[in-house]
């Protein structure tokens, strides 16, 4: 869904290996084998800041995945996007010779974050490819920093938002299927404070109507234009550093077993709505 405004992690991939450094950048892509995935890291970069773009073997699986703020317990959350960029590196990671890795780095008040992306490609024709991502936020002040941070996602597979079914399994993975097509995105650490499926536009509204917002922790299943997100609630001691390491893959055919669970959760929200 164009209008809306937003966007899993190894140690070894977290190293920027010959990489460029820019003062600023309008649009900066990321490519590795059969995956090309692109980002806008700042406001004035247009109306759709963050990323926006992830093709694999050609066909584009995402309409947006941002991240967005808040600091305290009153609104509103804010897309980091709106925070001073003070560098931009992107490199490669050691997978291949393109630059597949962007890390860019943020200064808000009393706090700085760090977003690292790493892209990971899979073999051309395979339908296959991963994007791992590390967040740090490091509070800069003298005093404790109550931070809470949410990753809004919504793909849209075989480039179609209609179709799709989401639910987030054990409270920090989150599956989404539309015939061949599989995205599953787990949190790796540390395990997301709420969590929310729905259908679009409902949690993009949620984080643009200007009031503090909790995640109703609905798991879903849900079918259609969907969307979801994790949110993180910290309280980060002075001087002290909060991590965040998340690994998402889409695959061009499912497993069998997450193929058969996906059926069965579809035919229960089908049921559902039935009942209703």
């Amino acid at each position: 869904m164009n209008h809306r405004i937003f966007a899993g992690a190894s140690a070894a991939g977290l190293l920027l290996c010959a990489g460029v450094r820019f003062a600023s950048a309008t649009l900066i892509t990321l490519s590795d084998s059969n995956s090309v995935a692109r980002f806008k890291t700042q406001s004035q970069d247009g109306p759709v800041p963050g990323m926006n773009y992830w093709s694999i073997d050609g066909g584009n699986q995402l309409a947006n995945q941002w991240f967005w703020y808040r600091i305290g317990e009153t609104g509103p959350e804010r897309s980091i996007d709106t925070l001073t960029p003070t560098a931009v590196h992107v490199g490669n990671a050691g997978f291949g010779g393109s630059n597949n890795q962007l890390s860019v780095d943020y200064a808000g008040d009393r706090f700085r974050l760090t977003l690292t992306c790493t892209l990971m490609g899979g073999s051309p024709g395979s339908g296959t490819a991963d994007i791992s991502e590390m967040i740090r936020i490091d509070n800069t002040s003298a005093s404790p920093l109550a931070f809470h941070l949410f990753q809004y996602s919504d793909f849209d597979l075989n480039s179609l938002a209609a179709g799709d079914l989401v639910r987030i399994r054990g409270g920090n993975t989150a599956q989404q299927s539309k015939a061949l097509f599989f995205a599953q995105e787990t949190v790796a650490t540390p395990r997301p404070s709420h969590i929310q499926a729905a259908l679009s536009p409902a949690i993009y509204t949620l984080l643009t109507d200007g009031a503090a917002s909790i995640l109703n922790d609905d798991p879903g299943p849900c079918s259609g234009a969907v969307e979801y997100t994790f949110q993180w609630d910290a309280n980060i001691a002075p001087g002290g550093t909060f991590i965040i390491a998340t690994d998402k893959r889409i695959e061009g055919v499912p497993e069998p077993a997450s193929l058969a669970a996906l059926a069965i959760a579809s035919a229960f929200c089908l049921m559902s709505r039935r009942r209703r």
